[in-house]
């Protein structure tokens, strides 16, 4: 942590004198971030990458949390935690509260629209939407159906083809089932009985 301290110390100095140098309030700006570049150049830290730098100031800035934090920590750990962006994620994790624990009753209560959202919220994640077969020929109608040729009336036409309710956009958010599984029902289909 000393070398992450100096090291961060040093690019608060750093800071202070380029916003004074780019007459600047806030570090943004082409002033600020030549005045900046300059500086890390000639106190040879421009070999810090601008996330880890931004990391070290952000564990600075937060010094005091942070420091009791790391002192519960053992020293294989601490150790282990020596690179800004490790210890900054590590440090916020353990600061977010736990999530509570759901009852199955309160998960049948969840209403339709909080189903959405937090589906929509898994989709944001980058989890991937799977387009069932349906979903995709009601839009390709839909499509063929409207005859224009304009780019947005086809996007509009397609996803309102598509997804014609709110079942339909919880049907798309939920996860893919496994490849394995689809094949084992498909071929259990395919027997005879």
């Amino acid at each position: 942590m000393a070398g992450l301290a100096s090291v961060g110390h040093a690019l608060l100095i750093g800071r202070a004198a380029c916003l004074q140098i780019a007459k600047a309030n806030k570090p943004v700006g082409s002033r600020y971030n030549r005045a900046m570049g300059q500086w890390l150049r000639e106190n040879e830290l421009d070999e810090i990458a601008s996330q880890e730098r931004y990391r070290a100031i952000l564990c600075l800035e937060n010094l005091d949390p942070f420091e009791a934090w790391r002192a519960g920590l053992g020293d294989a750990q601490r150790r282990k935690l020596n690179h800004p962006s490790g210890v900054w994620q590590h440090w916020r994790r353990s600061i977010k509260p736990p999530a509570p624990l759901r009852r199955r009753s309160d998960v049948e209560d969840i209403s339709l629209h909080d189903r959405v959202t937090a589906a929509a919220e898994r989709a944001r994640r980058g989890k991937p939407v799977y387009w069932s077969q349906e979903a995709l020929r009601r839009a390709h109608t839909a499509m063929l159906d409207s005859r224009s040729s304009d780019l947005l009336t086809l996007a509009r036409v397609a996803l309102q083809g598509a997804i014609r309710s709110e079942i339909d956009l919880l049907e798309l958010l939920e996860p893919k089932p496994p490849m394995a599984s689809i094949k084992a029902t498909s071929s259990r289909e395919l027997s005879p009985a």
